[in-house]
């Protein structure tokens, strides 16, 4: 199985419809160290063929750069 996500810092680069997380939900980083998770949604890509449909899409407003990662 394969799932797609993405770790955002801003939610108003990814508009479509994002939902509250509890503060017990974080996300483990590279340092040892984890981040929290405050919303969670999906959101769409304009790409240049088709549009790229991301799930699950987390917002932690302590990350650096926006990711895109596949598991």
């Amino acid at each position: 199985m394969v799932s797609m996500g993405q770790l955002a810092g801003q939610e108003n680069i990814l508009p479509n419809a994002f939902h509250a997380m509890t503060l017990q939900d974080h996300f483990p980083v590279g340092d040892g160290y984890s981040i929290p998770i405050t919303n969670s949604g999906h959101s769409i890509l304009p790409i240049r063929h088709r549009p790229l449909y991301l799930n699950n899409v987390l917002i932690t407003p302590n990350i650096v750069k926006n990711l895109i990662y596949v598991c």
